[in-house]
């Protein structure tokens, strides 16, 4: 699969407008449009996952909040069931063609659901990771939760980390006994669209 934005290229600034910065404060923020081809046939849905490879959260000890894998890239946005038929996202919506099976939108490392846009604090240029899976079935929340055997304390979707547990991921390292080698369910094909903001610097003269 190729997955790409019209708004910004592999590697390269992502506009401010779908940023922090670029809503008013508490404002909801923009997602930027995305487009993709190649979805091989035999996919049922797909899922996109967001998230920062330069931040981290880290979890307090004794905090009592749950997160199965602490200390990992700070995710922005999950959806998953997007149609296998769909080829993009419009800027701040929804997958188009709509219809079943219906796009869900997943939560963020914070539990939160809706896109969050790149805020990096510390000023320094971070990478934000778009990736897109084609996955060979539609996602059953309720039934993701009862195979990893996990309670969904105040959630109200599915997190990456649940996601990616559950489909044994990477697909070289699906282990006997998971939900993924017992029902077979897998990543048949990805995507991957990198940008950055803020942009970094220019190079010294």
């Amino acid at each position: 699969m190729i997955l790409t934005s019209p708004r910004f290229e592999n590697n390269g600034p992502i506009p401010k407008e779908y940023t922090c910065e670029g809503v008013p404060e508490d404002a909801p923020h923009v997602s930027p449009p995305l487009e993709w081809s190649g979805v091989p046939p035999e996919a049922q849905s797909l899922f996109l996952i967001v998230d920062d490879a330069d931040a981290v959260e880290e979890v307090p000890p004794g905090s009592g909040r749950y997160y199965p894998h602490p200390n990992k890239p700070w995710v922005h946005w999950v959806l998953y069931n997007i149609p296998p038929d769909a080829s993009g996202l419009p800027a701040g919506g929804r997958p188009l063609p709509e219809g079943p099976p219906r796009t869900l939108e997943g939560v963020d490392i914070r539990e939160r659901r809706g896109y969050r846009g790149p805020c990096p604090p510390d000023g320094r240029s971070h990478h934000y990771f778009f990736k897109l899976y084609a996955v060979n079935w539609v996602i059953d929340v309720d039934k993701v939760f009862r195979d990893l055997n996990r309670p969904r304390p105040w959630k109200a979707g599915l997190s990456k980390a649940d996601l990616l547990e559950y489909l044994g991921y990477p697909r070289i390292a699906i282990r006997v006994g998971s939900p993924a080698y017992s029902h077979r369910y897998r990543i048949i094909d990805e995507a991957k669209l990198v940008g950055t903001y803020p942009p970094p610097p220019p190079p010294a003269d």
